[in-house]
């Protein structure tokens, strides 16, 4: 009853939090997430045990560094088992083979063997199409059926990066139609998100207000030694952090916070 009434307090504040933010986002601009003071009021994610087996869909090579590569580290730690798939190939760019050797130094640098990675490879920026996405949603159902996941980690449906959507959307699928798996998002590709952009590790990763009340948002604070490893494997990938695009090496910075921020669904 105690935790019950806890759980609905810090609901109460956050709408209020982010009523209050809407109102005077009437007048003011860059009030679309919530304040730094929030944070304490975010419940933390269930942490791994050597029991678990996650999987993490990380719809490109660097996306399971930047949503999850914290937890991943942890998970490790602990002996749960890991293991990452990659949905498309990265290749959009014509960069395939060098996001490929990317997403292998990047995952050794979080604890993890090659053997642990898995390449799709379905074209990248055409996972949503239909014909791609019913193949995909496919070869998860098979994933998902040989690894056996308890927790499975991906993109938010409501991502801004369509092949981010997708993926969301195919494991939110894959739950409804009866996986025996505990589902986390994270958010990556969003109008004005993260705050601040750019590099600010000391900041906290909060949800934007349009989406608060969305789900049961979580998070995850990794120490400083896990922090200080995510920073290096985001580094690792440079063909993303090029300084001919300064736009996307920020996105990426803006991700070595002092915390994970995921969001839960349950149906």
């Amino acid at each position: 009853m105690r935790n019950c009434w806890r759980a609905n307090w810090k609901k109460l504040i956050i709408g209020l939090i982010v009523a209050v933010a809407a109102g005077f986002g009437l007048y003011l601009s860059g009030l679309d997430t919530l304040p730094q003071a929030s944070f304490p009021l975010f419940d933390r994610v269930l942490l791994p045990t050597s029991e678990d087996r996650i999987l993490i869909v990380a719809p490109h090579q660097d996306d399971e560094v930047l949503g999850a590569g914290g937890y991943i580290q942890r998970s490790v730690s602990v002996g749960a088992k890991v293991e990452v798939v990659f949905a498309t190939d990265g290749n959009k760019q014509g960069k395939k083979n060098l996001r490929r050797t990317e997403a292998l130094s990047a995952g050794q640098k979080l604890g993890l063997t090659n053997s642990q990675l898995i390449f799709l490879d379905f074209p990248d920026g055409n996972l949503s199409q239909q014909s791609q996405y019913d193949k995909f949603v496919t070869r998860m159902t098979g994933e998902i059926a040989s690894f056996g996941p308890s927790i499975v980690i991906t993109t938010l449906p409501e991502d801004e990066h369509s092949d981010h959507a997708a993926s969301g959307r195919a494991v939110k699928t894959l739950l409804a139609q009866g996986g025996k798996f505990k589902a986390l998002f994270f958010l990556v590709h969003a109008d004005r998100y993260p705050r601040p952009i750019g590099d600010a590790p000391d900041r906290y990763l909060l949800p934007p207000l349009k989406l608060v009340n969305n789900y049961s948002w979580q998070v995850f604070v990794p120490t400083a030694g896990e922090q200080s490893q995510k920073r290096s494997a985001i580094n690792l990938y440079r063909s993303q952090m090029s300084v001919t695009n300064p736009i996307l090496r920020q996105l990426l910075q803006s991700f070595d916070r002092r915390n994970e921020l995921f969001a839960q669904v349950t149906l």
